[in-house]
């Protein structure tokens, strides 16, 4: 199921393509493929003399440079920052070198980017803008009219115009295709999340179920104090039984009381529940993992990969508690990196240091970069 570049090498007479890919890792070197399995890709070729740049090296790992010349074939000349006992200089391809990544504190808000949709999930999709890390395009954000499959409107590697609603301080930001839309204006038509952080998740509230999704409703919630704001009931919070459609528990206007289990105002997002017994094991996971230093290393397990993360399990403290954290590509180490792949295999025992606890998803968000800046280049663990 994932992409990989390649080159098509011949047109075969029933209309498939011969493609020759350009890291088989150990497979085969060609594939033939239907035109339905095949995307093309766009390839920065305007490079200037003097430009600082990554690229990849024989060794198949993407390393600083800055461009020389332009080949009269196309290729670049380039010199290494680091040469490290081989050639100072050598010819690539464009499709080989990409601008190193745009450093998080030197976005702002409104500023707009072209960038490529590199996942997508329920509640939005993670789109990479060329920046230290990839930017959350929250399914809010992505149209003036309610959405509720966002797969009719995104699919991975397509390109999407977007800008920059906030940025935070812990190297996360947040994206929107809606232009002129912030975090702050947002939050104004939402409410206020920062009034209900705190609350028992032991107490009821009141609420009207605003939209209905297939994996949660969204429902406006508002306090005694008067206070008020818009929640999640994802679908696995809406009872004790199981839940197959939520359209079958929920409908626009529907009066619901609804309990708190968090609320998170610098991502503008508060979780809800209607079960009758809160069983609150998501946040109790990360319990052994609170006020864990930034630069402590813990050790963990590689349990799944892609091309842009891996998930590890990782052990807390105390040498008994373990939760899942969330390793993304460019927290691998101090050199480029198109591919998990490159650095990683199922299994693998790492050293990690904890970035953040996400306590509505019971996961981590760690780094096995030596450096504390949340992306860009680093010293690998």
């Amino acid at each position: 199921g994932q992409w990989y570049p390649g080159v098509v090498s011949a047109l075969i007479g029933d209309g498939t393509f011969e493609v020759t890919w350009d890291d088989p890792d150990g497979g085969e070197d060609t594939a033939v493929l239907d035109p339905g399995l095949m995307r093309k890709a766009n390839v920065f070729k305007d490079y200037r003399d003097g430009e600082d740049v990554y690229a990849k090296a024989s060794d198949g790992v993407m390393y600083e440079a800055v461009v020389v010349s332009k080949g009269t074939d196309g290729t670049y000349k380039v010199k290494w920052g680091d040469p490290d006992g081989g050639p100072e200089e050598a010819y690539v391809s464009p499709k080989d070198m990409k601008y190193p990544p745009i450093p998080v504190d030197s976005l702002a808000v409104g500023q707009k980017y072209t960038g490529t949709v590199e996942s997508i999930r329920e509640y939005g999709a993670f789109v990479d803008i060329g920046c230290e890390a990839a930017g959350l395009l929250h399914i809010s954000r992505i149209s003036e009219e309610p959405i509720v499959h966002i797969d009719d409107y995104l699919e991975e590697h397509q390109e999407v115009d977007v800008w920059i609603t906030g940025v935070r301080d812990d190297g996360s930001f947040g994206l929107t295709m809606v232009e002129g839309l912030t975090d702050e204006n947002t939050r104004a038509g939402r409410g206020d999340v920062a009034a209900f952080v705190g609350l028992s998740p032991d107490e009821k509230h009141d609420g009207v179920v605003t939209s209905v999704a297939d994996f949660g409703a969204f429902v406006n919630v508002t306090l005694a104090s008067g206070a008020s704001a818009t929640g999640m009931i994802p679908l696995s919070q809406v009872k004790d039984d199981h839940v197959q459609r939520m359209q079958d528990e929920f409908q626009v206007g529907q009066k619901v009381k609804v309990r708190v289990t968090s609320a998170d105002p610098a991502f503008d997002r508060m979780s809800l529940s209607t079960r009758d017994k809160f069983d609150n094991v998501r946040e109790a996971r990360l319990k052994a993992f609170e006020g864990t230093p930034h630069d402590k290393w813990l050790s963990g397990t590689v349990r799944d990969i892609t091309q842009e993360r891996a998930i590890v399990n990782v052990t807390a403290p105390d040498g008994v508690s373990s939760a899942n954290g969330w390793l993304h590509v460019s927290q691998l180490s101090n050199t480029y990196s198109h591919h998990v792949l490159q650095h990683l295999q199922m299994g693998q025992e790492v050293s990690v240091r904890i970035l953040a606890l996400d306590p509505a998803a019971g996961s981590l968000v760690v780094t096995m970069r030596r450096d504390q800046r949340r992306g860009g280049p680093g010293e690998g663990g």
